[in-house]
């Protein structure tokens, strides 16, 4: 139990399903290839955390950002934000529970667009 007024020690996870996805018209074909680049930026920021290369890990985050805004995925933006700003924190537990959070959401992107 925790006491009130206390902060949690756990980052809070971004959810897909809350988040409204609206992928430009122009863009719906490219969306499989989008969901392909983000499952290999994700395999490779899981190799960066293991070697605490933390600027790596922030250049990759801040394209992320980009990235989900122009193709409407706002929680991949948003969770590239929150690795961004862990990482030039150089807060390992924080970053690396973002991109195992980051897994997840491109999963479940994987399941609903490929």
């Amino acid at each position: 139990m925790r006491a009130l007024g206390s902060k949690s020690l756990e980052p809070e996870m971004i959810n897909l399903d809350d988040y409204e996805i609206l992928v430009p018209e122009e863009l719906v074909n490219l969306v499989p290839g989008f969901v392909s680049r983000r499952e290999e930026d994700v395999r490779v920021l899981e190799s960066l955390i293991k070697e605490k290369k933390f600027a790596e890990i922030a250049q990759l985050a801040h394209k992320l950002k980009g990235h989900g805004t122009s193709y409407g995925f706002d929680a991949v933006s948003e969770l590239g934000k929150k690795i961004e700003f862990a990482s030039k924190r150089k807060d390992f537990f924080e970053t690396d529970q973002f991109i195992r959070n980051l897994h997840i959401v491109v999963k479940d992107l994987s399941k609903r667009f490929n």
